[in-house]
C-alpha cells in the first residue's frame, strides 16, 4: 500500500535525498522540505514557530495530508564544547526546537492518518554521551528524550514516535573528516566501514511501513556492530 511521506531534509543528498529516493521508487507520495531549492518546499528550520508552521502547512496541502513524517535535517557534530551561546543556541534549534516545532505542525494530520513520525535526528551519542562534543550529545540526547516521552501520549491517538539512530555514514556531514581521522573511526566499528545512505533509508522505510503501537517509542539503531 502506498503511503503519503513528508520528509524533512535535503532530497538530493544525504539521508534525506535516501529516503526520498526509496519511498518514491516504491511508489510511495513524497513531499520533501528543506533549505535546497530544490525541494519541493522550502524550509529553514532557524525560522519562527510560525513561518515553519506555514511551511508545513504547504507541504501538507500538497501532499493530501500524511501518513508518515520523517525528520533527518540537523547540524553537524563539529562544534566546540566551549562554543559561544549562540553557536549553542542555534545547534538546539536546528537539531531539536526546529523539529519538534514540524512534528507540531504536523501533529493533526498524523493524528487523522493515524501515522506515524521518525526522527532521525537522533545520534549514537545521544547517549552515554561524547566527550569532547558535548552540545551537539545534548542536542541529539534533548531529541531521544522527547520521543520516548511523547510517544507514550500520542500512542493514545494511534500515533507512534521513533528514533533511528545512526552511526558513521558517509554523507555530506562527513566530507570534511581528515583521511587519517577517518580511518581511525573506520577501525573502530566492528563492520570496518562507514555505512552507506542507500542501505541505510531501506531500513527507514521499511520500519514506516510497519510502525505501529508496537514499535512506538523505540530507537533504532544502525551502527556497524558499534
Amino acid at each position: 500500500m502506498s503511503r503519503k511521506i513528508l520528509v524533512v531534509g535535503n532530497r538530493e543528498t544525504g539521508l534525506g535525498g535516501a529516503v526520498t529516493a526509496a519511498a518514491e521508487s516504491a511508489g510511495h507520495t513524497v513531499v520533501n522540505l528543506s533549505r535546497s531549492e530544490s525541494s519541493h518546499v522550502q524550509l529553514d528550520l532557524e525560522s519562527s514557530d510560525g513561518e515553519i508552521r506555514d511551511r508545513v502547512r504547504e507541504a501538507l496541502d500538497a501532499l493530501g495530508g500524511a501518513q508518515s513524517l520523517v525528520l533527518t535535517s540537523g547540524m553537524g557534530a563539529y562544534t566546540h564544547p566551549r562554543a559561544s551561546m549562540d553557536k549553542a543556541k542555534r545547534l538546539m534549534q536546528v537539531n531539536f526546537f526546529g523539529p519538534v516545532a514540524v512534528f507540531n505542525a504536523c501533529l493533526g494530520a498524523l493524528i487523522k492518518e493515524q501515522g506515524n513520525a521518525m526522527f532521525v535526528t537522533s545520534s549514537v551519542y545521544r547517549a552515554p554521551g561524547a566527550p569532547d562534543l558535548p552540545l551537539y550529545a545534548a542536542s541529539k540526547g534533548a531529541v531521544h528524550s522527547f520521543v520516548t516521552s511523547e510517544a507514550r501520549r500520542m500512542i493514545r491517538k494511534n500515533v507512534s514516535l521513533f528514533t533511528f539512530t545512526p552511526g558513521w555514514f558517509d554523507s555530506p556531514m562527513v566530507e570534511d573528516i581528515p583521511p587519517d581521522r577517518r580511518e581511525r573511526i573506520t577501525q573502530s566499528i566492528p563492520a570496518r566501514k562507514f555505512g552507506d545512505a542507500a542501505e541505510l533509508a531501506a531500513f527507514a522505510l521499511q520500519l514506516l511501513l510497519q510502525s505501529n503501537w508496537i514499535t512506538t517509542g523505540r530507537s533504532f539503531e544502525a551502527t556497524g556492530g558499534a
